[in-house]
């Protein structure tokens, strides 16, 4: 339980933290998956920088939680466009997968654009894609997925090992692990 002291009064007299302050609370309470998918949302709607929250924590001198906040907010990046994406990083973290870029966009020989990946492996040729189940649902939801099948299929005749994942997977290390296998086995034939 924290205090909320210095903390602003806003309407209805309720005490709130700054979103500064409330992004390093929870960054030192709560795993990762939690924090990380908060800082990148902030980052991404320019709502706060990196180097805002680096100084507010070094401002705070040491506290609890303080190396937890540190690795939150070294893993947090804007690019990425979903919770889903921000726990995919998370995971990437957990696995020792480190050669992953969010958003990264792939072009054929010719230099046409054939897709905008979630994350991306230049060395390894790996594509992780994170597709929540709404992509797929309502009016357009079965040509979606035959874009994506064609999309896919363009990726993996350009060299690319494309790897789907669900939300459940995120909750799951069997993903991760044949990913870091398949990495390992490109790194070690290279």
């Amino acid at each position: 339980h924290r205090s909320v002291a210095g903390a602003r009064i806003v309407r209805r007299g309720l005490r709130v933290t700054t979103l500064t302050r409330t992004l390093l609370d929870v960054a030192a309470d709560h795993h990762l998956d939690i924090s990380v998918p908060m800082i990148d949302h902030a980052l991404r709607h320019r709502m706060t920088t990196l180097s805002v929250l680096e100084d507010r924590l070094a401002a705070r001198g040491p506290r609890p939680g303080a190396v937890r906040t540190r690795t939150a907010i070294a893993l947090a990046d804007g690019a990425r466009e979903s919770p889903a994406e921000s726990v995919c990083a998370v995971r990437f973290h957990e696995h020792g997968l480190t050669g992953f870029v969010p958003q990264v966009i792939v072009r054929d020989r010719a230099g046409r654009v054939i897709a905008r990946t979630d994350f991306l492996d230049e060395e390894a040729h790996a594509i992780v894609e994170v597709n929540g189940a709404l992509k797929y649902a309502g009016r357009d939801g079965g040509s979606a997925f035959e874009r994506e099948r064609r999309r896919d299929y363009a990726l993996r005749n350009a060299g690319f090992r494309v790897f789907q994942l669900t939300w459940s997977d995120l909750f799951s290390y069997q993903p991760f692990l044949a990913i870091k296998r398949y990495i390992a086995n490109q790194r070690s034939s290279a």
